[in-house]
């Protein structure tokens, strides 16, 4: 069993040998004789001796610290967010790596730093852009990292991603079927497009071709996540388009705006408005009704992000590895078929 109160010289002194060379054998080097290694290993045992391997680490001028850079000026945390954090900080914890949330802006100075200075061993990226500085500078100086999100080319790069397009599919696929026709979307706000960002991109692509194949009209309001945005939004929506039986939000936090909206208009939800929520699960039981989602596994994304990053770090022949996440529709009261003007 491991014995905190023994120290590295407790070792040293009982194998006959300096700090210095316990700490070498600790380290993997290759420059200590093979019966010194035996003997110092088996005085480890013995002894119970456990190393600090965060401390050890930064002996050998690495760290053993993952990190996730979450850049706040340009996004707000959701409750998808954090589960992506929670998630990745046990997967990291489990595996005896400290876990660090980077919210700053970062410029390309910074990021290099973070390993150079030996503060990170790997990073996950989150707000991924189809063509984004950050993965381009960290590919180009070979270092490890993984994707929360892709680019438009993850040729030889290793991400996690929601199919984006997939559960618009899935929305409009399931509201169709129940016969609605007029059906709008609420998605992300115009800033997102303009930057780039790969899942508002996927979403509104995926929506456009929702709306070809379906030969549907396309009805849409970009808006930000705060809920009075996403009321106008939506009341904006109904004014200009007060035939619409279903909407597909992009949010599921901020439905409750939308159903708000739906009833300044007279509407019900779900008898004549169905409501649908792309994303989320986390407060679709607690909201009156209880909402129908076309929902994502977040708390899976961040466990494999760091488990991928951590592979990537260990293992010297690393391979790309890119994982799709499936959307799954739970039917809840939102929801209804649609029976015209009954």
């Amino acid at each position: 069993m491991p014995n905190s109160k023994v120290k590295i010289d407790d070792v040293a002194r009982a194998a006959k040998v300096s700090v210095s060379t316990v700490s070498r054998i600790l380290n993997n080097r290759p420059d200590v004789a093979e019966k010194t290694r035996a003997r110092v290993l088996r005085v480890i045992d013995e002894l119970g001796y456990a190393p600090n391997t965060q401390a050890q680490s930064l002996a050998a001028g690495q760290a053993r610290t993952i990190a996730l850079l979450f850049p706040m000026p340009h996004a707000r945390s959701t409750q998808l967010e954090l589960d992506f954090f929670v998630s990745a900080s046990h997967a990291a914890s489990s595996q005896g790596y400290n876990f660090n949330l980077l919210v700053n802006e970062i410029t390309p100075e910074s990021l290099l730093n973070l390993y150079s200075k030996a503060q990170v061993a790997g990073v996950i990226l989150m707000q991924i852009a189809l063509s984004d500085w950050r993965v381009d500078l960290l590919q180009k100086n070979n270092l490890p990292f993984v994707m929360i999100g892709r680019c438009a080319d993850n040729t030889g790069l290793s991400y996690v991603d929601y199919d984006f397009e997939g559960g618009i599919r899935t929305a409009f696929d399931y509201l169709i079927a129940q016969g609605h026709e007029n059906i709008g979307f609420l998605t992300r706000p115009h800033e997102s497009y303009e930057r780039g960002l790969g899942s508002a991109v996927r979403l509104k692509d995926g929506y456009t071709a929702v709306c070809d194949a379906m030969q549907l009209a396309s009805i849409y309001r970009e808006a930000e996540t705060q809920m009075d945005a996403v009321y106008h939004a939506t009341d904006d929506m109904l004014t200009a388009h007060p035939d619409l039986s279903a909407i597909v939000t992009v949010n599921g936090m901020t439905a409750p705006a939308v159903i708000r909206a739906a009833r300044t208009h007279g509407k019900q939800v779900p008898g004549d408005l169905s409501v649908v929520a792309i994303g989320t699960n986390s407060i679709a039981e607690i909201i009156e009704p209880t909402l129908t989602t076309v929902s994502f596994p977040s708390a899976q994304m961040g466990t494999d992000a760091a488990n991928m990053l951590i592979q990537h770090i260990s293992s010297k022949d690393h391979t790309a590895e890119q994982v799709l996440l499936p959307a799954e529709l739970v039917e809840r009261e939102s929801s209804a078929p649609y029976t015209g003007n009954e």
